[in-house]
């Protein structure tokens, strides 16, 4: 079985796991710090190898979130991921980071909103569907919309989960958003899980072109492609 080296760092928290296929070996907290996890991160990625006495080159994948997530985060995460699936010539794998929470549900939930924060008083969202086996699908495709008007139009049985359930939790509180934080927060022990199946049936990223997937432009981003524009 493939020894997997899995990464998180969508969010202000983050963590670090090794599996032998779906057998987590190891799991490190990082510092919930946001933009700190570049200090954090190399660190106890060798800390975890090392409480295993394997070193990096026993790997033979590395897999990360691509988000959606916080554009530090996601940056710091997948530029680690590349950098080490390239040195050691191993797969690199991505993982959507709303399918890793997906895959965190119990067993008995077939139907689950997952949500993020658009920025904007908006949510990024989609519907994700229990499938054959078991497994997570999403149905139709996500989307941003207003928080408010899309929380009340939802029917009343529908269970909300995701990193965006913090805003909205505040402003609108409701026995259906679940904030436990397997319900907010992917783990990097899942992102192991989902990648061990990928690697088996050969999905797997280009190290050259794999980049963060982010629900839109940074604001920064956003005013320079407007200055652009106006040129």
């Amino acid at each position: 079985m493939s020894l997997i080296l899995g990464i998180d760092t969508s969010g202000l928290a983050g963590s670090v796991a090794l599996s032998r296929g779906e057998t987590v070996l190891s799991l490190r907290a990082l510092e919930q710090a946001g933009r700190r996890h570049a200090q954090t991160l190399v660190a106890e990625m060798a800390a975890l190898l090392t409480a295993q006495q394997l070193s990096p080159r026993d790997l033979n994948a590395v897999a990360v979130t691509q988000g959606p997530g916080s554009f530090t985060g996601l940056r710091v995460g997948i530029v680690a991921a590349k950098t080490l699936a390239y040195a050691l010539k191993v797969p690199l794998i991505l993982v959507d980071s709303f399918d890793v929470i997906a895959a965190q549900c119990p067993a008995d939930w077939n139907t689950v909103w997952i949500v993020d924060d658009a920025q904007r008083q908006e949510l990024y969202v989609g519907r994700y569907l229990r499938g054959d086996a078991g497994l997570w699908r999403l149905e139709g495709s996500r989307f941003i919309t207003p928080a408010r008007d899309w929380l009340a139009s939802l029917p009343v049985e529908e269970i909300v989960i995701g990193p965006g359930t913090a805003r909205l939790a505040a402003d609108i509180p409701s026995p259906r958003i679940q904030r436990e934080i397997e319900y907010t927060v992917p783990r990097a022990e899942t992102v192991c899980r989902l990648a061990n199946r990928r690697l088996i049936a050969g999905e797997v990223n280009d190290v050259w072109t794999a980049t963060p997937f982010y629900i839109r432009v940074s604001g920064a981003e956003e005013t320079a492609a407007k200055r652009a524009a106006a040129k």
